[in-house]
């Protein structure tokens, strides 16, 4: 029972931390889609490759 509030409570302390780390620097941590960018579909544009 210890050892499972510890681990929530450092989850949490490391969430407030890397909180404000993003916050800091502006990059939040791990792949975040851009609503500007366009990705094209191969199969769609004509591109896919020809068996």
């Amino acid at each position: 029972m210890c050892a499972a509030c510890w681990y929530l409570l450092m989850t949490t302390v490391w969430g407030l931390i890397q909180k404000q780390l993003e916050a800091h620097y502006d990059k939040p941590f791990g792949p975040v889609s851009d609503p500007n960018e366009k990705k094209s579909d191969p199969v769609l544009s004509g591109q896919a490759a020809q068996v």
